[in-house]
């Protein structure tokens, strides 16, 4: 059984978007499959999902989940599910759809990290959300004042980027059983 810790982190601009097209070129989905496939020596699939409620249309992310895992079906011996949604109920109920189908899922969004990570009575691993990687005096990674003053004044406001340089870092690690390919052991980690 091997352990393995990343943190991911990128700059976007160069990309087209965070998740994998056909062709896989110049996403964040497809170079980080890319390069943690070359890294284990296996096939690594990773599925990005979520919605909004800012009026964009965008598939339901459930059947999106499922078309996908059947696109991918005995193609990757890991999968690894980033669920971008707000709402709390939403990641539960996605855990309970992906038990057993997927070998982690962990929620992203609110960038405030979960005390729930859990190993589902069929394999899963599940964090609601694995939290944020940037500043420690900030709001969500932005800075305080500029944050305070939009939400005091209700009056758009430029973000900018906390310039403290306390950082902190949220992440889980899992413990795989490189036979099953389960997950044997999560482990939350809050630096």
């Amino acid at each position: 059984m091997r352990n393995i810790k990343m943190t991911i982190r990128y700059d976007g601009s160069r990309y087209k978007g965070f998740q994998r097209l056909k062709d896989n070129d110049m996403t964040i989905q497809g170079k980080i499959e890319d390069v943690l496939s070359k890294m284990a020596n296996e096939s690594i699939e990773i599925i990005g999902s979520g919605r909004t409620d800012m009026g964009v249309q965008s598939d339901n992310p459930f059947t999106k989940i499922e078309d996908i895992l059947e696109e991918i079906k005995g193609k990757a011996d890991y999968i690894v599910v980033d669920f971008h949604a707000e709402a709390t109920a939403e990641k539960i109920a996605m855990k309970h759809f992906l038990d057993g189908k997927v070998t982690f899922l962990f929620g992203t969004h609110t960038h405030v990290q979960t005390a729930d990570e859990e190993i589902t009575k069929k394999g899963t691993a599940y964090i609601t959300d694995i939290g944020m990687t940037g500043p420690k005096k900030s709001v969500i990674g932005m800075d305080v004042d500029t944050s305070v003053k939009r939400f005091y004044t209700t009056l758009p406001e430029r973000y900018k980027v906390s310039s403290d340089s306390n950082q902190i870092m949220n992440s889980v690690l899992l413990s795989i059983n490189d036979e099953t390919c389960r997950v044997e052991k999560i482990e939350r980690i809050n630096l």
